[in-house]
Order: structure tokens, then sequence, then C-alpha cells
């Protein structure tokens, strides 16, 4: 492996962590929100680029997002089948 494989390598690994402990973070925010009765929203551009990453904080218990205004109607409709897709799991 050269040089570049080896920082690819590295850095591939060090998006996985972080990503990992934000998620940790906001799974921790959220609980905590929940238990003391608190509303919980999040704003950023990441659900407007992730789609998936907005299923997983509405999973979380987020109550509201942001979303940029060119991505609220495909946003709204991958949340809506994934809703529905659960409901036809149960």
């Amino acid at each position: 492996m050269n040089g570049w494989g080896v920082q690819n390598l590295v850095a591939s690994v060090v998006a996985r962590i972080r990503a990992e402990l934000v998620s940790l973070d906001i799974d921790d925010v959220t609980r905590l929100g929940r238990r003391c009765g608190k509303y919980i929203g999040i704003c950023g551009q990441g659900p407007s680029d992730r789609p998936n990453l907005a299923r997983w904080l509405v999973n979380q218990g987020i109550e509201s997002m942001s979303l940029n205004p060119d991505t609220v109607v495909e946003t709204r409709l991958f949340l809506a089948e994934g809703v529905r897709k659960d409901a036809r799991a149960r």
C-alpha cells in the first residue's frame, strides 16, 4: 500500500469514528431531552444532504429538523416511505 492508500485508510477510519461519536452524542441528547420533557429539534446541512440521516434522526425522536428548500419535498417523501415500510413490518 502506498502513502496515499494509507492516508485514505486513516481518513476513512477517522471519519467513521467521528460519525459514530456524533451519533452517540445525538442519541444521548435526545434521550435526555425526552426524559426532561423538552422539545427536540435540529438544524444543519446533514439531513438535507443525507436522507438516511434524516430518517435516523426521526427514529431517534427528533421532533423537527431544518431542510434546504430544494430538498424539503424529496426528504419528506423519503421519510414518509420509511414510516409506511415500518408500519407494514409490524
